[in-house]
């Protein structure tokens, strides 16, 4: 699971533009089927320039799903002009990881 808070502190929701103009484009796994397996979300900016300040991304482990620990998860991010891309390892349900990045 990802959830992202921009600099104001607002968490970045599925369905809401939020003050600083994120939007989210779906939540997997998801209570339906619209991540289809793919567990892929998207946090971004339709139009404007991104705030200022720091943004905190967390990834969160619902679950194993079957897999054998540890779970393997790439994130690629870019905010303004710079891109970064980070593999992080969740090792049991419920685990999490933060990274904070600053604009």
């Amino acid at each position: 699971d990802l959830r992202v808070m921009d600099p104001n502190g607002e968490l970045i929701e599925v369905g809401r533009v939020a003050r600083s103009g994120l939007t989210k484009d779906r939540d997997c796994p998801g209570r339906g089927s619209e991540c289809q397996g793919n567990n892929l979300e998207n946090v971004y900016l339709a139009e404007g320039e991104p705030l200022k300040g720091e943004y905190r991304l967390r990834l969160r482990l619902e679950s194993l799903g079957g897999e054998s620990p540890p779970i393997r998860v790439t994130l690629g991010t870019r905010l303004g002009s710079e891109s970064h891309s980070f593999a992080v390892e969740l090792e049991t349900p419920e685990s999490e990881r933060e990274i904070k990045l600053r604009l």
